[in-house]
């Protein structure tokens, strides 16, 4: 191991101690999560977001969240905007919180969906110096594979992308098909936005998102949490432009209206039609009406968190079993 490496990894070791975890962690949970709750702070009462809103891009960080068309967004471009992450049990412990401004607002039957562009991030998991021992440990990762990495978020970005993550986000597996020319991906950048639509967003270097641009309709499904190997390992399918079906590790099944292939396994099945999809940085954003939803069974989905939240939920529970 050269010098280098093995000093940062002793350094790691020291200012990182329990909480030097991966950055994305997997977890089992029913869907939708009762852990966290995510809520817009500025317009009015405080609105519980969860249920309503999506990453956009990674960078620059953006969301989008959905709002009846009552609301007049338009008073408070200029308001001082926050999203807060907090635990549901626990009198609602504020885990995170990322400040917004307000941008592009569009229409979609009956809601408005607006952009809203970061401004700000705080982090509450951990405590600071521990946290800027991890920011520090990101930047050096970062500088490591500056010539490999296809995404270039900021500071900011990457600060964002660690709060976001205290919301459990489940993975699900993208289908795409057109006759035989097809694939499909796992994606976790994504959410429910209100009334009958979808959003979700695909790194616009890969082949994925022009594939979906181009064919315009596909399903998301819902998957158990013992087949998170099988997701990750179509993680490649994301550079394909298409795939050979019959080379999948598992068998399909056609979906009930769009009869597109979605996994054997599938917890739930939601087709969709793409009606906009927006370049906004170093994603391609998409907002798609659901045509149709299927739940086949119920059972834990695989759903990912980021690490620092992981290590406050184990402090906890350590914290927990320990004899008084």
């Amino acid at each position: 191991m050269p010098l280098a490496d093995k000093l940062h990894k002793n350094l790691r070791r020291i200012f990182l101690g329990p909480t030097d975890l991966p950055q994305a962690c997997d977890l089992a949970l029913h869907c939708p999560q009762t852990e966290v709750g995510v809520w817009l702070h500025g317009m009015g009462e405080p609105q519980d977001v969860t249920a309503r809103h999506s990453v956009a891009c990674a960078a620059p960080f953006m969301f989008c969240i959905g709002f009846e068309n009552k609301q007049d967004l338009e008073k408070h471009r200029k308001s001082r905007l926050y999203l807060r992450f907090c635990e549901r049990q626990n009198r609602g412990k504020l885990l995170g919180e990322i400040g917004l401004r307000a941008g592009t607002v569009f229409s979609a039957e009956g809601l408005q969906l607006c952009l809203f562009q970061t401004t700000s991030c705080t982090n509450f998991c951990l405590p600071r110096p521990r946290l800027w021992a991890h920011y520090l440990n990101h930047v050096y990762k970062q500088w490591k594979d500056r010539k490999t990495d296809e995404v270039h978020p900021s500071l900011l970005d990457g600060r964002c992308n660690t709060v976001t993550f205290i919301c459990p986000r489940p993975v699900v597996l993208v289908s795409v098909l057109d006759g035989h020319y097809g694939s499909i991906f796992p994606m976790n950048l994504m959410g429910t936005v209100g009334r009958n639509y979808f959003a979700f967003a695909l790194n616009s270097k890969k082949q994925a998102a022009h594939l979906v641009a181009q064919l315009g309709q596909l399903t998301v499904s819902n998957i158990p949490f013992d087949r998170s190997a099988v997701a990750r390992s179509l993680g490649k399918n994301h550079y394909q432009q298409s795939i050979d079906w019959e080379k999948l590790p598992f068998r399909t099944q056609r979906s009930r209206i769009l009869q597109i292939p979605v996994p054997e396994f599938a917890l739930r099945v939601r087709e969709l039609k793409v009606e906009s999809a927006l370049p906004l940085g170093s994603h391609t954003f998409f907002v798609a009406r659901i045509l149709g939803e299927e739940v086949l069974c119920h059972s834990p989905e695989f759903c990912m968190i980021h690490g620092l939240y992981e290590a406050r939920r184990r402090s906890i529970r350590l914290s927990a079993v320990s004899p008084s």
